[in-house]
């Protein structure tokens, strides 16, 4: 809803997009940030358990290089994935916070969504933001970045001979290809290339001005969240969490009856309720705000906005309701 009131409000569009690599123009900006305001931000480092003591957290165990270690601190936030944070939950926390045990289960709601990038010796610009390609079996979309990174000297990295760059989210995994007839989750990095290459190229011959040839790729560069192995399953180490039916009760709040636990991450319930940034985010300004509240301290409280719901939609969520606490089905119409 929040996408359709953008799409027909005058002014800026939804679909925004960065100025240059991500890396670049946000987060390493973002980092050298809050490192000026204090911050220690260690690389590489994994937590591997959580200490009790009576009903608080103690330590966090880290390992870091062949060595693990203890760290202790007030308040302890963890914005990890949660299919990272499930398995560090023990009985010992469940004892003070029975909820947790939810994010169990929870955490096996998660499914595929990984990116390949596409390096071209010419712009292919396709369109001013996303592309969805509704035709291909392996749920394609797309954004070619070179258009909206102006000020991006491009022509100093690599060989000086790219041009345009597609990045394209694979968002189904378990179909079969066009071409190849197999299953994204069983090809190899070769074959996922190719076969991504070709259902694109495919689907924008049939209505694109713009087309791409073959002779336009020089490099490829696929999510190495995507784990190959020969003779091995394929493995992902970075799934999304997938809103499902009755899941809501599943999720948990910020905060926790653990007092210096904390969970900021996309999987929180929040205003945004869906596996976005935007739900991590304000997942993350909820969680600052528990602290200044248990802390007492005089900080501003992070502004939480509320997403709007037209009120012609009004009589259609209470008869949903109704029915809903009937045990009964939407039936699709109101009578």
């Amino acid at each position: 809803m929040q996408l359709f009131f953008d799409l027909l409000e005058p002014g800026v569009s939804s679909d925004r997009l960065l100025n240059g690599p991500t890396n670049d123009v946000w987060i390493n900006p973002w980092l050298q940030y809050l490192k000026g305001l204090g911050l220690k931000y260690n690389f590489e480092h994994k937590v591997t358990s959580i200490q009790m003591q009576d009903e608080e957290i103690k330590s966090v165990t880290i390992f870091h290089k062949g060595e693990s270690f203890e760290v202790q601190a007030d308040y302890f936030i963890f914005a990890l994935p949660v299919d990272r944070f499930a398995p560090l939950i023990t009985d010992e926390m469940t004892k003070v916070d029975p909820t947790l045990k939810s994010i169990i289960p929870l955490s096996k709601n998660v499914a595929w969504m990984n990116g390949i990038q596409f390096y071209l010796n010419k712009d292919i610009k396709i369109t001013h933001g996303h592309s969805i390609f509704v035709d291909t079996p392996w749920t394609l979309t797309s954004v070619s970045q070179a258009q909206f990174w102006k000020d991006f000297p491009m022509n100093e990295f690599g060989d000086g001979s790219i041009k345009g760059i597609i990045s394209v989210d694979i968002s189904e995994w378990n179909a079969k290809g066009t071409f190849n007839k197999k299953k994204a989750s069983q090809c190899s990095e070769e074959e996922i290339t190719k076969e991504v290459w070709e259902q694109m190229k495919e689907s924008l011959a049939k209505d694109c001005e713009d087309r791409l040839e073959d002779e336009y790729l020089v490099f490829t560069f696929l999510d190495p969240a995507i784990k190959i192995e020969e003779a091995k399953e394929t493995k992902n180490t970075e799934p999304l969490l997938v809103n499902v039916i009755n899941s809501w009760h599943m999720r948990p709040d910020d905060y926790t009856r653990i007092h210096n636990l904390l969970i900021a991450s996309d999987y929180v319930r929040t205003n945004t309720d869906l596996a976005t940034m935007e739900g991590a985010n304000e997942a993350a300004k909820r969680a600052v705000n528990t602290i200044i509240y248990k802390s007492k301290s005089s900080s501003a409280y992070c502004k939480i906005h509320k997403l709007r719901m037209p009120f012609f939609f009004k009589v259609y969520r209470w008869f949903d309701q109704l029915r809903y606490n009937k045990g009964l089905p939407w039936k699709g119409r109101i009578f």
